[in-house]
């Protein structure tokens, strides 16, 4: 009798998984627990400075290297390299990871196809877009020419132009920093945040787009290394901030939708009707 009334009961279900309010599943695959991360991000910024530094005793012979026999003002768009063919084929391709079109394009992505994610855009954009809004900003404050509008002759301090120029110049004097090397920085670390298993990929961007920007004549290479330090600054503050922890996040996500409620019935607000 007990047998058969045992039998008779089924399986207990399941409980189906938990979505988040976005409607997508829960997240599988946790992320970096970024508390101790800032402090290393701060260790590397200062390794990379101390590279800037050293780097600039070699900043026109790795120039020169790039384009030997390079006459003055060629743009770096008809300037050829002398690097490898398929490593310059691969950093041009790579260089698009430093725009701002490519943040866009990034949150979009996880918009569209990662929906548990969802509170890592605002974070994840602030971070790379803020990072390569700092490095403009030391643009305003230390002009330079850029290595294909300078002969690299003398001193490589005469690549350096009056200080606070605010953008007068023009592009061609505002080398230093690299904000592409800046923004790649803030991106990928980003990245390696939200997507932990994926952090060996993540890490090759910003070289890739480092190498591209020595390559092809637009920046030295202290310029690119300052840059790196930049992004690694601004991601060590955002992370500091919590800016790139979900349950900040879902916070903000929160305040967002509560905030569109309001306003949802304000635009929705028919008149009353007449009365007869």
């Amino acid at each position: 009798m007990q047998v058969t009334q045992n039998a008779s009961v089924g399986p207990e279900p399941k409980p189906l998984p938990r979505r988040n309010a976005g409607g997508g599943p829960a997240e599988t695959m946790p992320a970096t627990k970024p508390s101790r991360m800032w402090l290393w991000l701060l260790l590397l910024a200062l390794i990379l400075t101390g590279c800037m530094i050293a780097a600039f005793s070699v900043d026109f012979s790795v120039a020169q290297w790039f384009h030997p026999g390079r006459p003055m003002g060629v743009d770096h768009g008809a300037a050829r390299s002398h690097g490898p063919r398929y490593l310059h084929d691969v950093a041009t391709i790579s260089e698009l990871f430093g725009r701002g079109e490519c943040v866009l394009l990034v949150a979009i992505l996880i918009w569209r196809l990662d929906r548990a994610r969802l509170w890592a855009i605002p974070g994840l954009a602030m971070t790379a877009l803020l990072s390569g809004v700092a490095a403009d900003g030391v643009k305003m404050l230390i002009a330079r020419a850029r290595p294909h509008h300078f002969d690299l002759l003398g001193s490589v301090w005469n690549s350096f132009g009056p200080l606070l120029p605010l953008g007068s110049l023009g592009a061609p004097n505002q080398s230093f920093p690299s904000a592409h090397t800046a923004t790649a920085m803030g991106l990928a670390i980003s990245l390696m945040v939200i997507y932990p298993s994926a952090r060996g990929l993540f890490c090759l961007m910003p070289l890739l787009v480092a190498y591209q920007r020595v390559d092809c004549g637009a920046h030295y290479l202290s310029d690119v290394l300052c840059g790196a330090a930049v992004g690694c600054i601004v991601a060590a503050v955002t992370l500091r901030a919590h800016w790139l922890e979900q349950q900040y996040a879902e916070r903000f996500w929160r305040r967002v939708g509560a905030l569109a409620a309001r306003l949802r019935p304000r635009r929705g607000e028919s008149p009353a009707p007449a009365r007869s």
